[in-house]
């Protein structure tokens, strides 16, 4: 019965304060616009005429004063127009944001009740009853940066080869090979670093990365090993689900083989195997498209009982082939989530680093470029050359002429 009540309630209040606040948070917008270009058409003149008499303190009054009308006529022939039209858009937006603010508040009202979202939604949200605001909220988010800049907690240090995935490397074909002694397969292991931080893609990220030729192959190796450690997450959550305490405990938890992309078996340790090259001294980094999920007894058992060549590559997995002439290795990583998954994290930190590095440049050329050249332009037409930039009386001009006044 309260709850019909509540819902009840929830929609008649949502009728009459949905149209309410849509109204009045148009009316203020609209109000806003309407003191904003009167002081656009009338009040910038007037500063401009009173600023350039004070720079050039020299001049009349009288060419200071033309100067402002020339200006002030210039802004009303294109400043009324573009009002008109701001304020135009402004009353369809407000109207049609009146009309549908009272089916709204009879929705939101009835599904959400009155006392957890009605009354909520009267002081929050104001976007959701304004096109108009909304619009702005848009056009902020296009102008301010559009992505997260290099996190200080990620590693993004050191340069990469190249930004995408090169040719497919030429293994050595190896012939039976002894197997690995357990010391060697041991030194193959890296834990994960407490301090490493993922932080992964976000959808706006990735949508701004989409269709980069130069690093559409990473983002391709990103999205599928990402999904692979999904879907390698899931099948972990799923089988702890269904376990009991006393194989939790033992660690006796079996994935299906279908996960093991290395020996095609079931996974009761799951590790990340992936390749790395040293791209200075000392400082390895991930050959993208080389991570592999696999199962630690299953890979000791191959490489220390039958043989130490990689599965799958067929090579000496404790002296792998180079990688574009640079010295490799493979490392075993025990997995418990991303963050253990280095190529994960590199690729992810690269991505970034490729985007706010070229934001930053198209930034600077087209702000400084357009802002300077409208500045200039502008400068010259109305108020002539600055003090600064005027020829010294007496002085040549470039054509060796003399100035003279």
């Amino acid at each position: 019965m309260l709850r019909t009540l509540n819902k009840i309630s929830g929609a008649i209040v949502g009728f009459v304060v949905y149209p309410i606040k849509s109204a009045i948070i148009n009316t203020a917008l609209f109000a806003g616009t309407l003191v904003f270009a009167t002081l656009v058409l009338f009040v910038l003149p007037i500063f401009a005429a009173t600023d350039y008499y004070r720079t050039y303190p020299d001049s009349t009054l009288a060419k200071a004063i033309w100067r402002g009308m020339a200006l002030g006529i210039v802004s009303l022939l294109l400043g009324i127009p573009f009002a008109i039209i701001i304020l135009a858009a402004e009353i369809v937006f407000g109207v049609v944001d009146l009309i549908r603010s009272f089916w709204n508040g009879i929705a939101d009202g009835y599904q959400e009740g009155l006392f957890f979202n009605v009354i909520k939604q009267i002081f929050f949200n104001f976007a959701d009853c304004s096109l108009t605001l909304e619009l702005i909220k848009q056009l902020n988010e296009k102008i301010s940066q559009p992505y997260p800049p290099a996190h200080d907690d990620l590693d993004v240090s050191g340069e990469y080869a190249a930004l995408d995935v090169p040719e497919e490397n030429t293994f050595r074909v190896s012939n039976k090979e002894p197997p690995l002694d357990s010391a060697a397969y041991s030194a193959m292991i890296q834990e994960t670093d407490p301090e490493v931080v993922f932080l992964p893609l976000s959808e706006k990220e990735l949508e701004l990365v989409q269709g980069r030729k130069a690093i559409k192959v990473l983002l391709e190796n990103y999205r599928d090993l990402d999904a692979r450690l999904t879907k390698l997450n899931e099948e972990i959550e799923k089988r702890r689900m269904q376990a009991s305490e006393e194989q939790i405990n033992e660690a006796e938890l079996t994935l299906d083989s279908d996960l093991d992309q290395v020996a095609m078996s079931d996974i009761h340790q799951p590790i990340l195997i992936v390749q790395m090259f040293e791209a200075s001294p000392d400082q390895w980094r991930v050959v993208t498209g080389t991570t592999k999920i696999s199962c630690d007894i299953t890979l000791r058992q191959w490489l220390c009982e039958a043989s130490r060549t990689h599965p799958l590559t067929n090579e000496p997995i404790n002296n792998p082939s180079p990688y574009r002439e640079k010295k490799t290795k493979y490392v075993i990583t025990p997995y418990t989530d991303k963050r253990d998954a280095k190529e994960l994290v590199e690729v992810a930190n690269l991505i970034r680093r490729e985007l706010y590095k070229n934001s930053e440049e198209s930034r600077s050329r087209s702000s400084i470029g357009v802002v300077t050249q409208l500045s200039d332009r502008l400068s010259h037409m109305f108020f002539g050359a600055k003090p600064d930039e005027m020829p010294e009386k007496g002085a040549p001009n470039e054509d060796n002429s003399m100035v003279f006044e």
